[in-house]
């Protein structure tokens, strides 16, 4: 099954962000997979996309290396989905202000760690993916300040997910890093672990 889907650049940016096509794949396998519970989520990207996207259930041949890919349960069952590349351009793009979001965060640079209080209406509108990519670069930034390039947001982990989450307090911690070209992010939400995000240096 193949779905097209259509992305706008987020901000200023001149390519798609992992945070969009991670939301629109959940929407998608929340709609296909129902009622299935979809869990233990895996996604990961492969590249830099500037061009809308196709997904698909399958790999497909003669397309080239796919873009990003998730690995999932649905109910019981291991699934996998990708996301290709298509040659229709992106048509538009919105506002972010990834400032405004990581307003209040509180970063720890010895224990590269960050704590932030939130709510619905300080975020009105936001995906938690949103939310904690956010603050995960924003942790980088101020946590590792001496490590030039830019930081990536390339894979993320969590057991569930669901695309609007109310927490009040959410922390981060920096537990692995690879050279510093790419770093391992665990997400804690009322102190229970939520998830990992992962980061790559360019």
């Amino acid at each position: 099954m193949n779905t097209l889907i259509d992305l706008k650049f987020k901000g200023e940016r001149t390519y798609l962000h992992g945070t969009d096509m991670f939301n629109e794949s959940m929407s998608w396998l929340t709609r296909h997979h129902a009622p299935l519970k979809i869990s233990k989520i895996e996604f990961s990207f492969h590249k830099m996309v500037k061009s809308s996207l196709e997904l698909s259930d399958e790999k497909q041949d003669g397309r080239g290396e796919y873009v990003a890919e998730c690995t999932y349960l649905a109910g019981a069952e291991p699934r996998h989905i990708y996301l290709h590349e298509t040659e229709n351009p992106v048509s538009g793009r919105y506002p972010y202000d990834e400032e405004l979001i990581c307003k209040g965060f509180l970063v720890d640079v010895a224990d590269k760690s960050g704590c932030y209080k939130s709510s619905h209406e300080k975020n009105p509108g936001l995906t938690d993916i949103e939310i904690w990519v956010a603050l995960t670069k924003a942790l980088h930034q101020q946590a590792l300040p001496e490590i030039k390039g830019k930081w990536l947001f390339v894979r993320a982990r969590f057991p569930t997910y669901l695309q609007k989450m109310n927490y009040k307090e959410r922390r981060l911690r920096i537990v692995s890093n690879f050279q510093n070209l790419l770093t391992r992010t665990k997400l804690y939400a009322e102190g229970e672990p939520v998830g990992e995000i992962f980061f790559s240096r360019i």
